[in-house]
């Protein structure tokens, strides 16, 4: 009897899915994919409340049954995104992926009756790509403002004398002055000085990195001590530093390496869950809250 609640979840989704087919949404005249629409930040945050909702109502019921109605309703609302993209990774991707793994246990929790074990499950996996989200956002956004912390004005070498003038007007081979403690302006080669540089925001490098006569510098170090001069050989828009802000600024791919391991292992983990929970069924049954 239980088993309808499984098959209504379903049903539900087949019939969004449908209609997503007859009705996509556009933008610019392009077609907006399902799967765009539920990484917006504010329908993360949106799922995030009705999964809590969803916990809330689903242990009140156990004072107040009729409230089991309401939690049904919010966690299937709340599996729906997760069915889709369960059904990504299996059609689109050909990969058994950690939502293949949410989307079973979803459905299995509440084809047992076990609203509340079925709710915490949609809860945490939607507050755990939101979490995901947002350290990719972060991670972004503090490589790029790092790449962007340059100065306005920087000192050039002229007829043997320093002057200052705006960065927009630096030209190829100019000679640029840097002193202890500023941020290297430009990508170049040490024409005169010696120095350590910080090049751990754009390398990773945690240790300070000597540069002498002919060592090629970057824009966005830090010059940590010492004093050199540098022939400009690119500016602004070229720049080594340039060219990764606007990539980590326009792709939404961007990942860190922590996400990178923490979803490998996720994925990885779901088809030996899934076969184990198969296999252990007949021996230990099924246990549920």
């Amino acid at each position: 009897m239980l088993i309808i609640d499984s098959i209504i979840v379903l049903a539900v989704y087949a019939g969004s899915r449908l209609k997503e087919r007859y009705k996509n949404k556009q933008k610019n005249g392009e077609k907006i994919s399902a799967l765009e629409v539920l990484d917006n930040p504010e329908k993360q945050q949106h799922y995030v409340n009705t999964g809590s909702t969803a916990i809330i109502l689903s242990s009140l019921s156990y004072v107040y049954p009729p409230l089991r109605l309401a939690s049904f309703a919010l966690i299937t609302y709340n599996t729906l995104p997760i069915l889709r993209r369960a059904e990504h990774s299996l059609v689109e991707q050909h990969q058994l992926k950690n939502d293949t793994l949410s989307a079973f246990v979803s459905i299995l929790s509440l084809g047992l009756g076990a609203q509340l074990a079925a709710a915490i499950q949609t809860g945490v996996y939607h507050l755990g790509r939101q979490m995901v989200d947002r350290s990719k956002d972060l991670s972004t956004e503090v490589l790029s403002s790092v790449f962007s912390q340059q100065s306005t004005q920087v000192w050039v070498l002229r007829e043997q004398v320093e002057v200052q003038i705006h960065t927009e007007e630096l030209q190829i081979d100019d000679i640029v002055a840097v002193k202890t403690g500023e941020m290297i302006p430009v990508d170049g080669v040490v024409v005169k000085g010696n120095a350590a540089v910080d090049q751990q925001a754009l390398t990773g490098e945690s240790i300070p990195v000597e540069k002498q006569l002919g060592d090629e510098v970057f824009t966005a170090t830090l010059l940590i001590s010492g004093n050199i001069y540098i022939r400009v050989e690119k500016t602004g828009a070229e720049t080594t530093a340039a060219q990764l802000t606007k990539i980590l600024t326009n792709t939404s791919h961007f990942k860190t390496s922590l996400q990178l391991k923490g979803e490998y292992w996720a994925n990885a983990c779901s088809l030996p869950l899934m076969a184990g929970s198969f296999l252990s069924a007949p021996f230990i049954g099924i246990i549920y809250i």
